[in-house]
């Protein structure tokens, strides 16, 4: 069921790389989906195309008309980079710590489409996607910036390993 933080992540997603395809203008190839070349790895520079990405998701969150909202945004991302924190993702992946986080990051800045895609098969996944490195880091700056504040930790732990629905084995026993 998508909640209305959901809705309006996604949105903001999708708000960001229309702003961000809009800026490349004729470098996008005509008839082809970029988001899908970025997915399937057939864009030159990933790592250029995801700092694009995030400077107009910057934008979009630096224009949201509440605090609220922008803190809604971060939570919902978090809560979705820790929805994909599953141990089929990071074999598949080939990756683990912070290379995992990355990878993560880089699947939800994808969009909706592509995040469940993922979640419904990890296989689907890209590999060689650790190039997202800072994009969590500059969104909580942003929001930080934007707040005057640090924010609060949050109830979603992106970190490796801290989702127990997928890593059933490292549950502790009782």
């Amino acid at each position: 069921m998508k909640t209305a933080n959901s809705v309006l992540f996604w949105t903001t997603i999708e708000e960001s790389w229309t702003r961000f395809e809009t800026s490349l203008g004729d470098a996008l190839h005509p008839g082809g989906c970029f988001r899908d070349d970025v997915f399937d790895g057939e864009v030159m520079d990933p790592s250029a195309t995801i700092a694009g990405f995030g400077r107009a998701l910057e934008g979009v969150l630096n224009a949201m008309p509440n605090d609220a909202r922008l803190a809604a945004f971060l939570r919902e991302f978090e809560r979705n980079v820790f929805d994909l924190d599953r141990r089929e993702l990071a074999h598949h992946l080939r990756v683990w710590g912070e290379d995992f986080v990355s990878a993560r990051c880089f699947l939800v800045a994808m969009g909706e489409r592509y995040f469940d895609r993922v979640m419904a098969d990890p296989r689907t996944a890209p590999v060689d996607i650790t190039f997202a490195r800072t994009l969590y880091s500059r969104l909580r700056d942003t929001c930080e910036a934007r707040l005057g504040a640090p924010l609060q930790p949050s109830t979603f732990n992106v970190a490796s390993r801290s989702n127990p629905a997928g890593w059933p084995s490292l549950r502790l026993s009782r």
